[in-house]
């Protein structure tokens, strides 16, 4: 398994997507993922009932500090550009911004097993048990985005 990290993003969304599904359903809102790629946000949560309420989820992962494991490098929010200033934008985001109820982060902090991610064995189908992981010890934390968010930009 590969240590960078957008696959591993990709592969814990994949993890909790029948999850978030599970809770959409039994709170009342349909799913809808980013039309695209790069787009704000990863999931848009629209309520059955009331199709103006939309709730914004971005799922958001990083590593631990090797030096110092209670920090992390932080976490990229979203673009600082266009539809963070104007809210009527429809600019690399699945609805306006001001659409939105609310706007939340799903964030998973890691830690990297370094050790695995210079593992260059080959593994046959019947032992993939014996694969190691590259990434361990989960935290999973739900915030609103501006609790989290600074105002620097990149993943500062």
């Amino acid at each position: 398994m590969s240590s960078d990290s957008k696959v591993l993003s990709k592969v814990l969304e994949l993890h909790l997507l029948p999850e978030l599904l599970h809770f959409a359903e039994s709170t009342g809102y349909d799913i809808e993922p980013a039309e695209n790629q790069n787009w704000y946000p990863d999931f848009t949560f629209t309520s059955k009932h009331d199709h103006n309420v939309k709730f914004a989820v971005d799922l958001k992962t990083n590593y631990r500090s090797i030096i110092n494991p209670d920090f992390c490098n932080g976490f990229t929010l979203g673009s600082h550009g266009e539809y963070s200033i104007d809210r009527t934008s429809t600019k690399n985001i699945q609805h306006p911004y001001s659409e939105y109820s609310g706007h939340f982060c799903l964030g998973i902090i890691y830690s990297r097993n370094i050790a695995a991610h210079y593992d260059a064995k080959t593994y046959s189908v019947s032992k993939l048990e014996n694969i190691p992981a590259v990434i361990r010890d989960f935290t999973f934390f739900t915030a609103e985005k501006w609790r989290i968010a600074s105002d620097k930009p990149g993943s500062g």
